[in-house]
């Protein structure tokens, strides 16, 4: 009994780090790319408002694949989902 509380433990505990990461990189990500925002534009002489997109379809892109690419994980698995990924 006193090992399935240890493995649950672990279990919760790995569960929390790993949401912990996956919500630590998306913002960061889109803090990364609104730095390199100046140099798009110098490189690429796009407006502002073309440029203004690249902010809006990088959070478009995370929203819209969020729900689906979770509902694959719930049917084929969690763990070979992962692992499929990395």
């Amino acid at each position: 009994m006193e090992a399935d509380t240890h493995y649950d433990k672990n279990l919760k505990l790995t569960a929390l780090i790993v949401v912990c990461i996956g919500s630590f990189l998306i913002p960061f990500m889109g803090s990364s790319l609104n730095i390199v925002l100046p140099v798009i534009q110098k490189e690429l002489s796009v407006n502002l408002i073309i440029l203004s997109w690249i902010p809006t379809v990088f959070v478009l892109a995370n929203a819209a694949t969020i729900l689906p690419l979770g509902r694959l994980g719930d049917i084929i698995g969690r763990k070979k989902f992962m692992l499929t990924g990395s």
